[in-house]
C-alpha cells in the first residue's frame, strides 16, 4: 500500500527531525495529541518501509554501514577517559588524546581565575571536559544485539513481523500486537 501525501510529508519531516510530534505538525495532522499519532504511523509497516529505504539510501549515499554505526556506539561505551590524563593526573595536549576521544568528548572548558588575596594570590586554570552519556551509549550497544527487549521480533521480513510473549516481562494483556486504529491514520 503506497503512503498518502500526508503520511509521507510526515515520514520526510520524521527523517529531518526524529521527532514524532514535530512531523505530525509539520505534515499538518489535526490531532490534540500529536505524540500519540506519530507512535500510530510509525508502527505503520508502510512508512516503516518508506524509512528504511530513505535512510539506507542516506546510509548509501554517505558509505555508512551497520559496522560502522556499531564500531562508532562501541568506541563511546567503551572509552577509557583515563586516557586523557597524565600519571599526575593532569589533562593531556588535545594532539596527544586518542583517535577515540574526538567521538565521546563533547566539550571541553578552560577557565583561569586568582585564588587567594593579595601575595599568595595565584593564577589558577581549570579545565573541565565533559563526555557523551556513557549509559546511554552502553545502551544503544545493548539494543544494537537485542539485549534489552521485552518482545521478541522477526524483522527479516517486515511484512511478517512476528511479536513473542516473553514470560517475566509483560503481563499477556500488555503483549503489543498491532494496532487496528493505526489504519485510520
Amino acid at each position: 500500500m503506497a503512503l498518502t501525501t500526508q503520511q509521507q510529508l510526515f515520514a520526510d519531516a520524521y527523517l529531518e527531525t526524529f521527532n514524532g510530534a514535530e512531523s505530525a505538525r509539520r505534515a499538518k495532522y489535526k490531532s490534540s495529541r500529536p505524540d500519540a499519532l506519530a507512535w500510530k504511523l510509525l508502527r505503520r509497516i508502510e512508512i516503516r518501509e518508506y524509512l528504511a529505504a530513505k535512510t539506507a539510501a542516506i546510509f548509501a549515499q554517505n558509505d555508512i554501514d551497520v559496522q560502522a554505526v556499531a564500531a562508532h556506539i562501541i568506541s563511546m561505551a567503551f572509552f577509557d577517559i583515563t586516557e586523557l590524563y597524565d600519571d599526575a593526573g593532569n589533562i593531556l595536549p588535545m594532539s596527544q588524546w586518542p583517535e577515540a576521544a574526538g567521538r565521546i568528548v563533547t566539550s571541553v572548558k578552560t577557565e583561569h581565575r586568582w585564588e587567594g588575596s593579595g601575595d599568595k594570590a595565584e593564577l589558577v586554570t581549570i579545565k573541565e571536559i565533559k563526555t557523551a552519556d556513557r549509559v546511554k551509549t552502553t545502551e544503544m550497544l545493548g539494543r544494537y544485539h537485542a539485549m534489552f527487549t521485552d518482545n521478541i521480533r522477526d524483522v527479516s521480513d517486515p511484512k511478517k513481523a512476528v511479536v513473542v510473549y516473553v514470560p517475566g516481562f509483560l503481563d499477556e494483556n500488555e503483549v503489543d500486537d498491532g494496532d487496528a486504529d493505526a489504519s485510520r491514520d
